[in-house]
């Protein structure tokens, strides 16, 4: 079975062309620049089935701010999708939370946010902020739902979704993290933005286990960051367990600051 998987920081739905051209003293906080039918167009001209998304918003009872949205729900209707999942990392206050997403086209059977844990010391000069990791079963079967019918367990794959801290502490823990929660023989793929290039030794544990998509791109071809003029990998679509990796892609797509990467994976 084929199956194309996507990661995107979306960079809570801001339109980055627009923003980047708004005028002087004009606040990010603008509503007027999110813009998610354009994420959602985004991932249906990709083909994508299940989808990774980072920096996302939700609302929080008793606070109502124009920037905060459901947003994975939103996108999951924009696309027709039923199943759809948040992962809160953090609650910015008064405002609303924060954190990853996953939607999918079949059924995601189990779903749970698992807290990064954060650095005791902040002792590097860069933005600290507390990371998560969803992780959901999706099943495979027949798209309908239905659960336990012959050779079930092939047919359900694990999806882990992250964001890395830009410390090397934070990243570390996400990679501790991110290994305790892999089942050996579980076909699982991990996507999200890493904040690390390939060359990072923080990602040597990962890479170990995980096959990265990205090794089916030409030179340059992988870059994911800043869209528009892309200089660096740090958006990631890995596999371990029962699945291999057919094709992969970063469309040349200006939507969020990062471009979008999608894979076609095959399970074995």
């Amino acid at each position: 079975m084929q199956i194309t998987v996507m990661t995107f920081n979306i960079q809570h739905g801001l339109n980055y062309l627009r923003s980047k051209k708004r005028s002087a003293g004009t606040s990010a906080e603008d509503p007027s620049l999110i813009d998610l039918s354009l994420v959602a167009e985004t991932i249906r001209s990709c083909g994508a089935d299940i989808v990774a998304l980072n920096e996302v918003r939700d609302v929080k009872p008793g606070l109502s701010d124009p920037c905060f949205m459901p947003q994975v729900k939103l996108v999951a209707q924009k696309l027709g999708y039923p199943y759809f999942c948040f992962g809160q990392a953090i609650e910015i206050p008064g405002k609303g939370v924060y954190g990853n997403g996953l939607i999918s086209r079949y059924p995601i059977c189990e779903a749970e946010t698992v807290a990064v844990p954060d650095p005791p010391c902040r002792d590097e000069p860069v933005y600290y902020e507390s990371r998560c990791v969803i992780r959901a079963v999706v099943d495979l079967g027949d798209g309908c739902g239905a659960v336990g019918g012959p050779n079930a367990d092939e047919k359900k794959l694990t999806v882990l979704v992250t964001h890395m801290g830009l410390a090397s502490s934070e990243a570390a823990n996400a990679v501790e993290t991110v290994l305790s929660l892999v089942c050996p023989g579980e076909a699982t793929v991990l996507m999200g933005d890493f904040n690390q290039t390939p060359d990072s030794p923080i990602l040597k544990p990962i890479c170990e286990i995980f096959a990265d998509a990205g090794d089916l791109l030409a030179t340059g071809s992988d870059l994911t960051f800043p869209s528009d003029c892309p200089e660096c990998k740090i958006d990631y679509i890995m596999a371990a367990g029962p699945i291999r990796f057919l094709r992969a892609t970063v469309p040349d797509q200006i939507v969020s600051d990062h471009r979008p990467h999608t894979a076609v994976a095959e399970l074995q």
